[in-house]
């Protein structure tokens, strides 16, 4: 057995494709903040101009590096979003009774299209340092949910 198996609780193994849809989520939200650190270091943020959701204008961004890893950043944000929203119905359809993973996979939800709407909102306008404080804020209550869920 791997090391990840060992970890997955006996009461999650009869559902495994909703554990594999969990473990996509988190490594896709730490691909997420890693290519939101890319886009801030790197200073694409405005790669794809005030265009949102498209690039410029177009849906396929323009040959340049600060476009391609702006909208790289839009394209797996997107993806994750939609797999916190299939892992926010499973949640809600298999583990109702448990209060700790509602509150986790309803707070993961919030706080993924919060995010998602602060950072559309900061591509249509200036960013301020209000707006990137509370951009920052709301990622970090995920960190403060997650003991919430008791295993």
């Amino acid at each position: 057995m791997s090391i990840l198996q060992n970890m997955i609780d006996a009461r999650w193994r009869g559902h495994r494709p909703l554990t594999w849809i969990a473990v996509a989520v988190a490594i896709g939200m730490f691909l997420v903040l890693a290519m939101g650190s890319l886009v801030t270091n790197t200073g694409a943020a405005y790669g794809c101009g005030h265009d949102w959701p498209l690039c410029n204008g177009k849906f396929v961004p323009a040959y340049n590096i600060s476009s391609f890893i702006e909208y790289g950043h839009r394209m797996v944000s997107g993806l994750v979003g939609i797999l916190v929203v299939v892992s926010t119905y499973g949640v809600t359809s298999l583990f109702r009774i448990r209060k700790d993973a509602m509150w986790y996979a309803w707070g993961t939800f919030f706080f993924t299209f919060l995010q998602a709407a602060l950072g559309a909102l900061a591509v249509a306008i200036r960013r301020n340092a209000e707006q990137a404080q509370l951009s920052f804020a709301s990622t970090q209550q995920l960190k403060r949910l997650a003991p919430l869920v008791k295993m």
